[in-house]
């Protein structure tokens, strides 16, 4: 079995992560319906420099633990289905504790208004401004990894691009998913969907098939929100399925799913995960959830408002305060002060 395992790692595309497209497609512009703003008339230079300053703050650096492993995880749609290119549709930091035997899964709104650096684009290197999204479009996976790892503090050590178009396959190898669909979500699939009318359903421990599972994952009902929290509850029920299936069923999901994977691990770094893994039973471990920024209405103080920045509704955060809420989420502590929000960023969440 473990010579066969080594067959399907060597089928995994890997690359450094960077990619730094010719032209990249325009944000959409809000049309029809317009959300209320919580913030209005945004001083976006002013916002600039405060983003550019924490992003490159010397003061504040990750923090390191040989014990916590942070890997990022992104669902990805391309035309070509290898996970290159593309738009990365879900952000998701899988933090695995070995020490404590826990994992969180940590889902970053993909309208997160984020500096961007681009200096390692050769052919025009620069900085944007921009949703946290757009960095993967922007300058690939490596450049979201280096993105999220100067706005939140915590260092990110790999990343793992699944492009969609793999999640049926390995899903329905492991047996489908179960999870809870709320009446409205299941409504809302079927009026929308053409290949779902009726036939998705609703209810508590309702079983998906993969193609339903995915649908389930991206379908735009709601919010920003509530689209991470639906990704979170498909990931929850891949792993259920699969702490249910046997290790022969895991290696035809895996099978199925890896020529949709792109990586920067190595096959060694791959071989020692996978060995870890199967040794200390991470399938087993504990997992907690999280998502950031914090909103407004719920539970602690808000570290993200709204506003209108190009047409587009973004999340502004409030970076200081939400990678210590993750740091010490994550590690059990931080090394981010109280009081070293930017100028900026403090006057608009007084």
């Amino acid at each position: 079995m473990w010579i066969y395992y080594q067959s399907l790692n060597a089928r995994m595309r890997r690359d450094d992560g960077y990619y730094f497209p010719e032209e990249t497609a325009a944000e959409p512009v809000e049309i029809g319906h317009v959300p209320a703003a919580d913030l209005w008339g945004i001083d976006e230079a002013r916002l600039a420099q405060s983003l550019q300053a924490w992003a490159e703050d010397a003061a504040a650096q990750p923090l390191e633990d040989r014990n916590i492993l942070n890997i990022l995880l992104c669902g990805v749609d391309t035309q070509t289905g290898d996970a290159r290119g593309g738009r990365s549709d879900a952000v998701m930091l899988v933090s695995i504790n070995r020490k404590k035997r826990a994992v969180t899964l940590t889902s970053i709104l993909r309208d997160s208004y984020s500096y961007i650096d681009l200096s390692r684009d050769t052919a025009n290197p620069r900085a944007e401004l921009g949703r946290v999204a757009s960095a993967y479009s922007l300058g690939g996976p490596a450049t979201l990894m280096e993105t999220l790892s100067a706005h939140y503090k915590i260092p990110i050590n790999d990343f793992i691009c699944v492009d969609f178009s793999s999640f049926p396959r390995l899903i329905d190898a492991l047996g489908g998913v179960t999870l809870d669909a709320t009446r409205a979500e299941a409504g809302y699939i079927n009026r929308t969907v053409p290949s779902m009318k009726g036939k998705f359903p609703w209810g508590q421990a309702v079983a998906l098939t993969g193609q339903q599972a995915l649908v389930y994952s991206r379908v735009d009902y709601s919010h920003d929100q509530a689209r991470a929290e639906r990704q979170q509850r498909v990931i929850l029920a891949i792993l259920e399925s699969a702490r249910k299936s046997s290790p022969g069923n895991i290696l035809k999901a895996i099978s199925r799913a890896l020529r949709y994977v792109r990586t920067d691990l190595t096959e060694d770094d791959v071989d020692a995960l996978a060995k870890d893994a199967f040794m200390q039973g991470w399938l087993s471990y504990s997992v907690a959830r999280q998502r950031t920024p914090t909103l407004p209405g719920e539970q602690g103080a808000a570290t993200g408002l709204s506003a209108y920045i190009g047409g587009r509704l973004v999340w502004i955060v409030d970076y200081p305060r939400e990678a210590k809420r993750l740091q010490e989420a994550i590690y059990g502590y931080t090394n981010i002060e109280d009081g070293v929000c930017p100028e900026y960023l403090a006057s608009l969440y007084k």
